[in-house]
Formats: structure tokens, C-alpha cells, sequence
């Protein structure tokens, strides 16, 4: 998990407004963008904890795409867990919508999922149609492979069972 990696200074700290929720990204210096972990279950109401727990049961396929980014908090910078904004759509499709108690943030997660292609895209400024194709076609084969991967497993859990 990238706990044990050391932070990187973002070149630049930034935050998405979508329905008045701040979501806090951050630019590296490798050209990519990073969304923080924390800030998105703040935004919809997500466990935290509960967050990182599946992002480290995942971390086969997660692990290319998050590290640990030094950001500015109220409390001085805090090194915090993030995700390549590329992935935030395959990590959000991983949340069960049912297990959102309050109703108000499941419509607005469910919101966020259905434009986080378009957000993400005007936010980190790759919005010409090819690249929102292209991120659009990436993010298909990357649910696809998470299902196959979780199918496999679930079936190796029954045959333990």
C-alpha cells in the first residue's frame, strides 16, 4: 500500500466543485493527475476506512495508480492517499450504491458516476473528444477486467467453501 511509499509534492494542488462538494486533486510532476482518496468519500459520504480496505484487497490491480501525495490541509500538509484520476471511475464502480445509507449521497454519487468522464476530463484539461473516447474505451475494459477478476475469485471461495 502506498503507506509505506514517501509523499510527493504535487506541482500543483487544485479541487473540483461538483454540486458544492470539494473533491481535492493534485498534478505530479509525471504529467498525471491525482484524485485524494479521503476527499472523495467526504464528497459522497463513503467510509473512509472502509475505502482503503478495498483499495488494499485490490492493490493486484490498483497499486500502479495511487500514491501518496503531500497536500495542504487545514492542519498543515498531510500526506495523503491518492488515485490517478484515469482510475477514479473503475474505483467509484467498486462502491455498492445500496450500502450508501444516506439517500442524498447515493443521488449524488450516482451523479458523479454517470459525468466523472467529462469532470475528470475538463478538470485535469483532456477534453477533446479522442481522449474522452479513449479514457471512455479504457475505463470499459477496466471494469471488465475487475469483473473477471472478482468472478475468479468468488469462485475459488466457493470451491474452498
Amino acid at each position: 500500500m502506498p503507506d509505506e511509499m514517501p509523499a510527493f509534492r504535487p506541482e500543483r494542488q487544485r479541487k473540483i466543485l461538483f454540486r458544492s462538494k470539494e473533491i481535492t486533486t493534485a498534478d505530479l510532476k509525471d504529467g498525471n493527475g491525482y484524485v485524494s482518496v479521503r476527499s472523495l468519500c467526504d464528497a459522497f459520504g463513503l467510509d473512509p476506512r472502509a475505502q482503503r480496505k478495498r483499495l488494499a484487497r485490490q492493490q493486484g490491480y490498483f497499486q500502479p495508480y495511487t500514491t501518496t501525495i503531500l497536500l495542504d490541509t487545514a492542519g498543515g500538509p498531510q500526506a495523503t492517499l491518492c488515485l490517478m484520476a484515469s482510475v477514479v471511475p473503475m474505483f467509484l464502480s467498486g462502491v455498492e450504491l445500496e450500502r450508501t445509507e444516506n439517500p442524498e449521497a447515493r443521488e449524488l454519487l450516482l451523479a458523479f458516476m454517470d459525468e466523472v468522464h467529462t469532470v475528470l476530463a475538463e478538470h485535469f484539461g483532456i477534453s477533446e473528444r479522442g481522449e474522452m473516447q479513449f479514457l471512455r474505451q479504457s475505463i470499459a475494459r477496466m471494469v471488465a477486467e475487475q469483473e473477471n477478476f472478482e468472478e475468479n475469485i468468488a469462485k475459488k471461495v466457493d470451491a474452498e467453501l
